[in-house]
């Protein structure tokens, strides 16, 4: 990816039911309204936690996805996580991982702490440290990760917290100016000029390649990353970019300087490179764990203050690949289609594993698994994806730019047509809302604009 308070059940609760069957005859949707959320929620241990934003705070929140019933909520923080990192929920196996905010330690301090997800319980806590990275589940789930500095002028590590002890102890690898860039354990070690990749498995690093072995000469991650885990084909494969063209407000990139390649997940070895592609289409394709890259000219101008983003003289071309070898198994010429390389919208999700797009012969689905293409039916909704943005009350400061308040969230749905437009009856099917939303139940909840959604899947 690109590296660019109210009362708690004061919310707008409606049951929208099945035409005309009885209550118990069939499931029921059901919506939430008059909340900020900021992404998707995902499922742990069968319940939806999502993150949401009220009066600059954040807060997770469980549901009961059959339902919407909120079984808890607690204020949480991104703590001293780089601004342009998107703020995603977490779990270790069953149990949801977080950040609570310590205000009385000091700004931007946190404890990362391991809840029970049904009821809300803190199993463990750390103590209060200041956290560079999201936790994440490690040593089996049987404990929660994350980059910390655990007290004032120490030395930044990355810690873990035991589920079942408590114990908040280093891992042995020096992580000191590493940052993670994909799943999987994928991590950037902050060397330079060397700027080696590392695969970070139970705190211990299994291999290192240098960054130049992959791409071309002056890219780097300090200019964004996107890296899918093709866990199946045992390889990492991904993008990082090249400078830019910078100026206060906004930057210039030449379409046509992409950057792709794979790398064995188990000894690190580069199985190919591609100069021209990217992965993931700069992280706009909504479907984010498909082998799909986008071969695009041209120019796109983002202007980050007001986020506004122009294009010159666009042309794609959506490809999917075989991440073991980086052959192109089919190909797309998709033209001026500046929604499959936005940085600020994702492409429609049609259903498991095809979205929508405007191609030079008009509206097609596109089956990111064999290429294939279908004209939508008359009527057919879809789910439209816009990226949020949020303020949080601490800000954020670096080298680069002074303190600043605003976070990247990830994608808010909302059903519409295939021209782009809310849908004023029917919803999507039922494949497109599981990839979107977090399922368990028989539901999916999707997150909104302006809350969230249950809608009844199967099973």
């Amino acid at each position: 990816m690109r590296a660019f308070a109210a009362a708690l059940f004061a919310i707008g609760l409606t049951i929208g039911g099945v035409g005309g069957a009885p209550a118990s005859a069939a499931p029921r949707d059901w919506r939430t309204t008059g909340l900020h959320p900021i992404g998707q929620p995902i499922e742990v241990g069968g319940v939806a936690v999502g993150y949401l934003v009220r009066d600059r705070h954040l807060y997770a929140r469980a549901m009961r996805p059959e339902s919407g019933e909120v079984l808890w909520e607690r204020e949480i923080t991104p703590s001293r996580q780089t601004a342009g990192i998107l703020i995603l929920p977490a779990k270790a196996g069953d149990n949801v991982v977080l950040l609570e905010p310590r205000p009385q330690s000091g700004k931007n301090w946190a404890s990362l702490a391991i809840i029970e997800p049904v009821t809300g319980r803190v199993l463990q806590n750390s103590r209060p440290a200041i956290f560079r990275t999201t936790p994440y589940g490690c040593f089996d789930d049987e404990a929660a990760c994350a980059m910390s500095v655990p007290f004032k002028g120490g030395v930044r590590k990355e810690y873990r917290l035991d589920s079942m002890t408590g114990a908040f102890t280093p891992n042995p690898a020096d992580l000191a100016s590493a940052r993670t860039v994909g799943e999987g354990g994928l991590m950037e070690l902050g060397i330079r000029p060397e700027e080696p990749l590392a695969l970070v498995r139970d705190g211990e690093i299994q291999w290192r390649r240098p960054i130049g072995d992959a791409f071309p000469t002056g890219y780097s991650t300090d200019n964004g990353w996107n890296w899918m885990h093709a866990e199946e084909e045992g390889v990492f494969a991904g993008s990082v970019y090249g400078p830019g063209t910078w100026t206060a407000d906004a930057v210039s990139i030449d379409l046509s300087k992409g950057a792709s390649a794979g790398l064995d997940e188990r000894t690190g070895a580069v199985l190919w490179r591609d100069n021209g592609s990217e992965v993931g289409c700069d992280y706009s394709l909504s479907l984010r764990g498909e082998p799909v890259r986008c071969r695009s000219r041209g120019t796109v101008r983002y202007e980050h203050k007001v986020q506004r983003e122009s294009f010159k003289d666009v042309d794609v071309t959506l490809e999917g690949f075989d991440p073991r070898t980086g052959r192109t198994r089919w190909s797309i010429p998709a033209g001026p289609a500046t929604a499959l390389i936005s940085f600020l919208t994702s492409t429609p999700v049609a259903g498991a594993r095809s979205i929508l797009a405007d191609l030079p012969a008009g509206k097609r689905k596109i089956d990111l698994a064999d290429g294939s293409l279908t004209v939508p039916a008359p009527g057919e909704v879809f789910w439209c994806l816009t990226r949020s943005r949020f303020d949080f009350h601490e800000g954020y400061t670096s080298d680069e730019f002074p303190e600043r308040f605003d976070r990247v969230g990830d994608n808010l749905a909302t059903a519409c047509t295939a021209d782009g437009k809310p849908a004023r009856s029917g919803k999507p099917s039922a494949e497109a809302t599981k990839a979107v939303g977090a399922t368990a139940n028989g539901y999916s909840v999707v997150a909104t604009i302006d809350g969230y959604r249950g809608i009844a899947v199967g099973g």
